[in-house]
């Protein structure tokens, strides 16, 4: 039975991970998620079902366009398998419960902007709202992640620390970045929001000088903070408890 569970979840963080391409592509461009049908973004033409099945299409497809040959990112694949892959992790973690479709929804929200922001460098506040709102309904509801008390602080929590960031720097850092730690600490709460941050500095810092040192990117290029973010989110959710049990038990 698990192993069949297993599997549901993989095809359905599959076809959830092809509504999240449908996001990144769209939102930034200002087009309707819901006209005009999926079509190929260079010859226009409408795609069939079969031109839409999560990652056995473009597999199939070689990574090609069926009509005009056009090739298609490596990051529609990408979205598709990390989505679905990160759906069994969180159902095992979880099981059937509330928590497990307030996590599958924090995941699609954060998925969806962290390959917005890598492309376009923007965080959308259409995004940014409803992981905010959501974490506000299941905490309400007491069947969440976190109770509201905890919400409301962790909310606050993400806030002021991005806030700060963002006067300090002079408004370097997009706005965006702070309502996104905003979100995030609504439904994870103030102890895995600053375990996010702290995650998200880290590796952030990691990635950078590693770019720096193979010479992909200068340090006047610009590079977007959400997803280091989200990584951070993603790990903190996941494992956050046991990291902060790990560090009071090597340095408290």
């Amino acid at each position: 039975m698990d192993k069949i569970l297993y599997l549901i979840f993989f095809i359905v963080g599959a076809i959830f991970g092809s509504f999240i391409n449908v996001l990144v592509y769209r939102i930034p461009r200002g087009i309707s998620i819901i006209h005009p049908p999926s079509h190929c973004p260079y010859c226009q033409r409408k795609l069939k079902p079969w031109h839409n099945i999560p990652i056995i299409s473009y597999v199939i497809l070689r990574g090609r366009c069926h009509y005009c040959n056009s090739r298609i990112p490596i990051r529609y694949l990408l979205i598709e398998v990390i989505t679905s892959l990160l759906f069994v992790v969180i159902y095992t973690k979880t099981g059937i419960s509330w928590e497990l479709a307030q996590a599958l929804i924090f995941t699609v929200i954060i998925v969806a902007i962290t390959f917005i922001d890598l492309e376009h460098m923007i965080i959308p506040d259409e995004l940014n709202i409803a992981l905010l709102i959501t974490g506000l309904i299941f905490s309400i509801s007491g069947k969440g992640m976190v109770g509201i008390k905890e919400s409301m602080i962790g909310g606050f929590i993400g806030l002021s620390i991005m806030l700060s960031i963002f006067i300090l720097s002079g408004g370097k850092m997009g706005f965006g970045d702070v309502k996104f730690l905003t979100a995030i600490g609504v439904n994870l709460g103030w102890k895995l929001t600053l375990t996010t941050f702290i995650l998200s500095i880290l590796t952030g810092s990691i990635i950078g000088l590693t770019l720096m040192v193979l010479k992909i990117k200068d340090r006047k290029d610009p590079i977007p903070f959400g997803p280091f973010i989200s990584l951070g989110a993603m790990i903190s959710y996941l494992t956050g408890n046991e990291l902060i049990k790990i560090y009071w038990q090597i340095f408290c």
